[in-house]
């Protein structure tokens, strides 16, 4: 798939406008599933809530919260 131009093109844009995002907001990775790799992380007991934040701000109104146990 990435080798047809446009596609290329497009991820290679995605990716330079994600890393202001990621200086601005210390790591944050729009494409990351935290709640994966916490609950792949190893810890006894993972309790994970989804939350959507009521913001005009599209990009962080998708949020988690978590509470992992060893």
């Amino acid at each position: 798939m990435l080798q047809r131009p446009w596609v290329r093109a497009w991820v290679l844009c995605g990716a330079r406008s994600l890393a202001p995002w990621k200086w601005v907001f210390e790591g944050c990775d729009l494409y990351r599933d935290t709640g994966a790799a916490l609950k792949n992380a190893g810890f006894s007991k993972v309790d994970l809530r989804r939350l959507i934040l009521a913001t005009m701000f599209v990009p962080i109104r998708h949020q988690i919260t978590a509470v992992c146990v060893n």
